[in-house]
């Protein structure tokens, strides 16, 4: 039996949700979602299909995979899921949104063309400052809470907090997140005997798990992530070291203020632009330091 691939993995994801014989498993995952929260079923979609780009697959580019789908009652749905946190998710989530509101339109079409608009964002880290793990949002006045309209709807659904919540097997979207998350559960093996839908998704995971081009996309797509993480990462530790170094640099030339009064800006300038080690050195020497011209020798 093959290695099965990663359902979060965003090229298998497109794979099972996002191309055409499988509209049933998406219609299934949508309302899932949105039914709960006081929308009407979905019975029908129109599913804009993409095509792999294996370029863009092996970028770090986090946006690709997207689904988009118009339903029977013209309501645009956007599903993308991000496995990894760039800080960025609101403002990107409202960019997008805007930019699908605007498709709608072209010059001279009357606003009241414009249809409703949701996007889901399926998250595989904790982003929202709240336990639940699925969060929406709508036009509300701040004060009554009345809604304005709901022309646009916000959905993040956080993974790494489901883990942890308490499952209930009987909730659809619980069934859904679980086999996102590890289809090859326990769970799993119980859900699909009663879910025909969740079985329909493992037939369809077990058949491209088999797929050599699309394990190779996938294996690309997941180094491309792995190397979009280590960029971050590494983004973050320059971050805390500058930070480290600045904060040194302040408090040292506090202390060479107090000790010789009258320090020229070239030399407070230079202080600040050494590194953390020079700064360091300085700090450890301060009370040896006996003039300016001792000083510049650190410098």
């Amino acid at each position: 039996m093959n290695k099965l691939l990663n359902p979060k993995n965003d090229v298998v994801f497109q794979k099972i949700f996002g191309v055409k014989e499988n509209e049933k498993l998406l219609i299934s995952f949508l309302n899932s979602i949105l039914e709960p929260m006081g929308n009407g079923k979905i019975k029908s979609i129109t599913l804009e299909e993409k095509a792999l780009n294996v370029s863009l697959i092996a970028s770090e580019k986090l946006s690709i995979l997207d689904i988009n789908v118009t339903t029977e009652n013209s309501t645009h749905i956007n599903v993308e899921i991000q496995l990894i946190n760039q800080y960025n998710m609101i403002k990107r989530t409202i960019f997008y949104l805007s930019k699908m509101i605007l498709k709608q339109l072209v010059k001279g079409d009357n606003y009241n063309q414009l249809n409703k608009t949701i996007t889901i964002n399926i998250l595989d880290f904790d982003y929202i400052n709240d336990e639940k793990f699925h969060s929406s949002y709508h036009l509300y006045e701040d004060m009554t809470k009345k809604l304005l309209s709901d022309i646009i709807e916000i959905h993040f659904i956080e993974l790494k907090k489901f883990e942890k919540s308490k499952k209930d097997y009987n909730n659809k979207l619980h069934r859904w997140l679980s086999f996102l998350i590890n289809p090859e559960g326990k769970e799993i093996d119980i859900i699909k005997k009663e879910d025909t839908e969740i079985k329909e998704a493992m037939d369809v995971l077990y058949n491209i798990s088999g797929d050599k081009e699309l394990i190779q996309l996938a294996e690309m797509r997941d180094k491309a992530i792995r190397d979009e993480k280590s960029r971050l990462q590494g983004a973050r530790d320059e971050g805390i070291k500058q930070g480290a170094k600045d904060a040194l640099a302040k408090s040292t030339i506090k202390l060479l203020r107090k000790k010789f009064k009258d320090i020229p800006d070239n030399i407070i300038e230079s202080i600040l632009n050494l590194s953390l080690e020079k700064i360091e050195e300085i700090n450890e020497d301060l009370f040896d330091i006996e003039s300016i011209e001792e000083l510049k020798k650190y410098i």
